[in-house]
């Protein structure tokens, strides 16, 4: 789009709270930045910004926590670290591009989990809750919210801390990608298993 041609309060209509990738052809670095009318005034020079669409954020939520429920009662996602349940901190640090939630529910903590937020949202972004009737692993849990997700998602796991720079890098990807790290002791872990490809 080049700004010196389009009416400021034209553009302004068409991007309102909308989230660009602005690459500014005068020498600025490439950076995520909202569009609003403030910022859309004719300038001199090209501004080309392609759209990033929103995102939503699939949580899994239906794990039984069975290897913590003799230290603990209740789900392992609402378990207070810090201050607040564990959930709440990735829900925190989550991107701006992200609009919506999507929680996989089920098994014996479901009723508490839906009760926890039962306002229907969190920090603005709007919930829907989907069951997963039967526990059949991570891939079948995805599968589950396959009805209300179209074309990219953030994946999470609920009872997982992440920082706001990862979550952001991971929705800025352009391709798939995943959250790994580098560990002296992967055997203590689930171990990623990448390729050429």
């Amino acid at each position: 789009v080049d700004r010196g041609q389009r009416n400021s309060d034209s553009l302004a209509e068409d991007t309102a709270n909308t989230t660009y990738r602005c690459c500014v052809c005068s020498g600025m670095d490439r950076q995520t930045v909202p569009i609003c009318s403030q910022t859309v005034s004719p300038i001199d020079f090209h501004v080309f910004i392609c759209h990033i669409p929103a995102l939503k954020a699939v949580v899994l939520m239906a794990g039984r926590g069975s290897r913590m429920a003799k230290d603990i009662a209740g789900p392992k996602q609402l378990m207070h670290v810090g201050g607040k349940p564990i959930i709440e901190h990735t829900l925190d640090n989550l991107p701006e591009v992200v609009d919506e939630l999507v929680f996989v529910v089920g098994g014996p903590h479901e009723d508490a989990i839906r009760k926890h937020f039962s306002y229907g949202e969190y920090d603005g972004r709007p919930i829907t809750f989907v069951s997963q009737e039967s526990p059949q692993g991570t891939a079948h849990a995805y599968w589950t919210a396959q009805p209300h997700v179209s074309g990219r998602f953030l994946g999470l796991l609920a009872d997982d801390i992440l920082g706001a720079d990862s979550l952001k890098k991971l929705a800025e990807s352009e391709e798939m990608a995943v959250l790994a790290r580098r560990v002296p002791n992967p055997e203590t872990f689930g171990v990623l298993v990448i390729d050429e490809d």
